[in-house]
């Protein structure tokens, strides 16, 4: 967990990051990912989420912590290309066409193991217990705070072991 300064210091150079589109070196100290940019070993994250102006807000808060980030309307067309084999994080809505609970079980039933944070406002939190047993690592209900959920996926990250960490 982080000391209220530098949880406060993180949503400051998080909020700095989105205004001013720049790379940010604060929260690029995981080393977990699959691509190195300037000696740091950045994520690829998945972001499955119908609202345009959500997944893009994320899409840019990820990227401009350098972070390599594939982004999709709905579970299906990224069900089908990806290779979530090369994937560090995923993070998913549940209301899609084809929903974030279809995503995780075709996930599961893949074998893959990659780390799936729900970001959703639209679940009960009887349904919690039910996601995480479907194998998701984190349930989060929407709106939700920019330092909560930087803190899950740092949290994630750091949990997930890398091909290519030094």
């Amino acid at each position: 967990m982080f000391s209220p300064d530098v949880a406060a210091g993180i949503r400051f150079a998080f909020v700095a990051c989105v205004r001013k589109h720049v790379p940010c070196v604060l929260l690029c100290r995981m080393g977990t990912g699959r691509t190195q940019k300037g000696g740091l070993v950045m994520a690829t994250i998945v972001i499955l989420d119908d609202v345009d102006a959500l997944r893009q807000m994320y899409v840019d808060v990820f990227r401009s912590l350098g972070h390599r980030v594939l982004d999709f309307d709905d579970a299906a067309p990224a069900l089908e290309t990806v290779n979530f084999a090369e994937v560090d994080l995923v993070i998913t809505d549940l209301d899609m066409p084809t929903d974030g609970r279809t995503a995780i079980r075709c996930l599961r039933d893949r074998g893959e193991t990659v780390p799936i944070v729900v970001l959703s406002g639209s679940f009960h939190l009887v349904e919690s217990d039910e996601l995480l047993g479907l194998g998701a690592q984190a349930v989060i209900r929407k709106p939700v705070p920019y330092r909560d959920l930087l803190k899950v996926v740092l949290d994630l990250l750091d949990k997930v072991p890398a091909a290519c960490k030094n």
